[in-house]
């Protein structure tokens, strides 16, 4: 079968690959991880197989990568050709995959650097925006009540959000120049993703210059700041992980007066994506984050024994990884927010309060649990308030998707049945960002 590579194969993996009947032009898309100079195809299409055996069919590879990797890709890209219903199509599916779709981190480098070059991203270019603030009795800046600012979110992608050493930095800089930072040899710029749903909330997010608007902010001279604001036509199908990803590509280790990326920061966010997303650490994705913020082989070698150390001592211990910006109230100082919230709850004697952890599965079965015993005990209780907090994303996702529903069945039912209100509090999955 004659073969064209559309791209370079070095031994990877698997692979996928194109298959064209030359007779009728009719296709199919597959993948393998089998010797690519032996494997055929695993189609049972029999037109196609007997296309194959007469010698019309040709084969494209057009895509390679680890197990993991090619399945997302062929998955998307079936989807996206809807090959399960397109009569040239010898594929009846449009693939599986554990990903609804593949982390593209070569588009979030493309969105950077025509963030970083042109300040612009899809067309849309950043403007120069007047800061509404006021300058304090301590000779610094804040922003003024009025100012829309105040709901601004943030998407953490460090273990650390705000560096105050270097905030001071960017200040005195700043300053030195009274404000004008156009003078400045540097292009300063805020990047804001425009009501973007993050974790149980929507709002506008800060991606990117989390230091440079707080010390154009704090500063006493300088009352206006670039702002990219991206609208939400542009972000809403990026996943979590690319936006992540975005974060830390606008902060390239080559900067010299940026904040930069470290190698913590891209080692915190390579263990996040396996332990928590299932990126398998030999993807071409973690290749990818290493190839862009390691400059040496000395260096992505580091940080891949590093990442291993990591997820080998979390495996060994066998606990969960909790990233610096997920709350974990099984932690003693959260729980105590919990304990104290449930206290609070129940000095009203007919408010019966308890947490759970979407952790165990079917949370709802044991609300119902404790309703039935109070009501068998003839209890005064006549609300139970259920608060609920995710020990992760996975099982924040299983919630939402499997047993969120539930709660209002329940609901209905213990009103109708029992005559308590059941009322459903989900506690805050990450870490307020704008405090």
């Amino acid at each position: 079968m004659k073969t064209n590579y559309n791209v370079e194969y070095n031994n990877e993996e698997g692979f996928v690959y194109k298959l064209t009947n030359k007779k009728d032009g009719k296709w199919y898309v597959g993948k393998s991880e089998a010797d690519i100079n032996i494997y055929a195809t695993s189609s049972r299409n029999v037109d196609l197989l007997k296309g194959i055996s007469e010698g019309n069919v040709d084969r494209e590879i057009i895509y390679v990568g680890s197990k993991q990797d090619i399945e997302s890709w062929e998955k998307q890209w079936l989807t996206e050709n809807d090959a399960a219903n397109d009569p040239m199509s010898y594929n009846r599916s449009n693939g599986i995959s554990s990903l609804d779709k593949p982390l593209d981190f070569k588009a979030m480098q493309l969105h950077a650097q025509s963030i970083i070059d042109d300040h612009s991203i899809c067309g849309v270019n950043a403007e120069w925006v007047e800061l509404d603030k006021i300058i304090t009795s301590s000779n610094m800046g804040e922003l003024a009540p009025t100012s829309i600012l105040n709901d601004l979110g943030h998407i953490q992608v460090r273990d650390v959000r705000i560096m105050q050493k270097h905030v001071r930095k960017l200040r005195d800089l700043f300053d030195d120049n009274q404000g004008n930072l156009e003078n400045i040899d540097q292009n300063f710029l805020v990047v804001i993703l425009e009501d973007r749903v993050w974790g149980d909330k929507s709002g506008d997010k800060l991606i990117g210059g989390a230091h440079t608007l707080e010390a154009a902010i704090t500063s006493n001279f300088v009352f206006k700041i670039r702002i990219l604001r991206i609208p939400k036509s542009v972000h809403s199908s990026w996943l979590d992980e690319e936006v992540r990803a975005l974060g830390l590509l606008l902060n390239p280790r080559d900067q010299i007066v940026k904040n930069q990326t470290g190698l913590d920061d891209l080692i915190k966010n390579l263990v996040d994506l396996h332990i928590i997303n299932g990126i398998q650490l030999n993807s071409t994705i973690m290749k990818d984050y290493k190839n862009t913020f390691c400059h040496t082989r000395t260096e992505k070698d580091w940080v891949t024994k590093k990442v291993k150390q990591i997820v080998d001592d979390i495996n060994a211990k066998n606990r969960n990884y909790i990233p610096s910006n997920i709350i974990d109230y099984s932690d003693p100082k959260e729980k105590e927010v919990l304990d104290k919230k449930i206290k609070d709850l129940m000095k009203d004697k007919t408010v019966f309060a308890k947490s759970f952890t979407t952790g165990k599965a079917n949370v709802f079965d044991y609300a119902a649990t404790i309703l039935h015993n109070i009501y068998h005990k003839k209890s005064q209780i006549k609300t139970f308030h259920a608060i609920i907090w995710h020990p992760d994303r996975k099982r924040k996702d299983i919630w939402k998707s499997k047993y969120l529903a539930g709660f209002e069945d329940l609901k209905k039912c213990l009103k109708d049945g029992v005559g308590v209100d059941l009322r459903l509090e989900v506690m805050a999955f990450e870490r307020s960002e704008n405090t």
